[in-house]
């Protein structure tokens, strides 16, 4: 800790001046210490960075539950300017999540490039289903469980 002990042992008067550490080496340590237990933590727990949005993008706003626009980046890291529906908004990119766009989806009314309209076939029926005795719909008052076994009430319960 940086301290002497005190004791009744004699000590040479060189030991009882204060000696400082070197503050520069210190701050090194921490520093590396700091960067050390950051890297670790990002790995156990799969820590990345999100992907940076485009202004135009539509996203959703998670903490106001609505749809925005990314207008513009903010100067601070990682924030957005947003235009919602209560106005403009400075978010984090934690609260906003892109919204799917159909770029890449093919709509069934627009014909494809190439001419061939797409094959349209049948569903095939499913195959009968083949009832085992155990499953039976009973007419009795007997009483059957899902998996097929009779349900006793006990003598006790009969009046």
């Amino acid at each position: 800790m940086g301290r002497r002990l005190r004791t009744t042992v004699p000590a040479l008067p060189t030991l009882l001046d204060p000696v400082l550490p070197d503050y520069n080496v210190l701050e090194a340590k921490e520093n590396e210490k700091r960067a050390n237990d950051a890297e670790i933590y990002n790995k156990r727990h799969g820590a990345r960075n999100l992907e940076p949005l485009v202004p135009g993008e539509d996203v959703w706003i998670t903490d106001a539950r609505v749809q925005g626009t990314v207008l513009t980046a903010h100067n601070t890291p990682r924030s957005y300017i947003v235009q919602g529906p209560q106005g403009t908004l400075r978010r984090n990119r934690h609260h906003l999540v892109p919204l799917q766009t159909n770029s890449g989806v093919i709509d069934a009314d627009e014909p494809r490039v190439g001419g061939n309209p797409p094959e349209t076939t049948a569903p095939e029926p499913a195959p009968p289903v083949a009832t085992s005795p155990s499953r039976e719909v009973h007419t009795t008052e007997t009483v059957w469980t899902r998996c097929g076994r009779e349900v006793r009430k006990p003598q006790r319960l009969d009046w």
